[in-house]
């Protein structure tokens, strides 16, 4: 289903390359009722899905993660944003200021 999705809005076509290097992944769900649900479950098969649809070579290619629920919406949805890592990361690091 992703990359007939993918195809359906023109995002990817059958010379679109994988994504390389390292990535960032955001994910925003919006359930379709109110029924308890975790989130975590959902990251795994969605970058699967990617994977196996070509639109990166490898899971392990996503350094940073963040998934959010975004309220509801009839029949679900999800909307995933990938980019590349900046150049030299980022840290959750405490500084002081001085």
């Amino acid at each position: 289903m992703v990359c007939f999705e993918l195809h359906n809005q023109g995002l990817m076509d059958d010379t679109t390359e994988p994504m390389k290097g390292k990535l960032m992944m955001l994910m925003c769900v919006r359930y379709p009722d109110k029924r308890k649900r975790d989130l975590d479950n959902l990251v795994k098969s969605a970058q699967d899905a990617l994977q196996s649809a070509g639109v990166f070579v490898d899971d392990s290619q996503i350094r940073y993660q963040a998934i959010f629920h975004s309220g509801y919406k009839k029949g679900g949805e999800t909307t995933i944003r990938l980019m590349p890592m900046p150049i030299g990361g980022f840290t959750l690091e405490y500084q002081e200021e001085d």
